[in-house]
């Protein structure tokens, strides 16, 4: 699911977008710009049912989106099991020690709730992003008209998260993982 629609990038940049090629290209900048802040954050953001095998080891395992809303089901060595402890940083603590090679399958809803002020940041930044991608596809830094009229940005500008908005991204950003 994309953190900013084809709509919300139209009213953003007061543009009206016609159907087409133009809204194909305006729903790939928002593609994109979901994409860039996804990747920032290091987690999907939206909520989303996932089924995940992971490694447990001793009596832990991570799951790999965060955070975690709710776990539907778990299973090891092919039988249920509802013997573990959901912890706060989305990994799950098994009420018994497991052997090594041991994994669980789980099936769970992870991500921000629609009201959560981290998804509402995410979804800010996407829009910008997204606008900036859109009005800008060559990655133009300069221009030069006629009469004198220049114009310059720092290149790093049109493609890259600005200093504010990875400030407001910090919140939702997983510090936890490197991936």
């Amino acid at each position: 699911m994309s953190l900013v629609t084809v709509e919300e990038l139209a009213t953003f940049t007061q543009f009206l977008i016609p159907t087409g090629t133009p809204t194909v290209e305006a729903q790939a900048a928002c593609d994109r710009a979901t994409a860039l802040v996804r990747a920032y954050c290091r987690r999907p953001l939206t909520q989303e049912t996932r089924t995940d095998t992971v490694a447990v080891i001793r009596d832990l395992a991570d799951l790999p989106a965060t955070p975690v809303q709710s776990i539907t089901s778990v299973t090891i060595d092919g039988g249920a099991t509802t013997d573990y402890d959901l912890l706060a940083d989305g990994s799950l603590r098994f009420r018994k020690w497991y052997a090594q090679g041991t994994t669980a399958t789980v099936v769970y809803v992870a991500g921000f709730a629609s009201t959560d002020y981290r998804l509402e940041a995410a979804r800010a930044v996407a829009v910008r992003v997204a606008a900036r991608l859109y009005t800008n596809p060559d990655s133009r830094t300069s221009y030069a008209a006629p009469g004198e009229l220049s114009y310059s940005s720092a290149p790093e500008l049109v493609r890259l998260l600005t200093l504010d908005e990875r400030l407001m991204l910090d919140p939702a950003a997983r510090v936890d993982r490197i991936a």
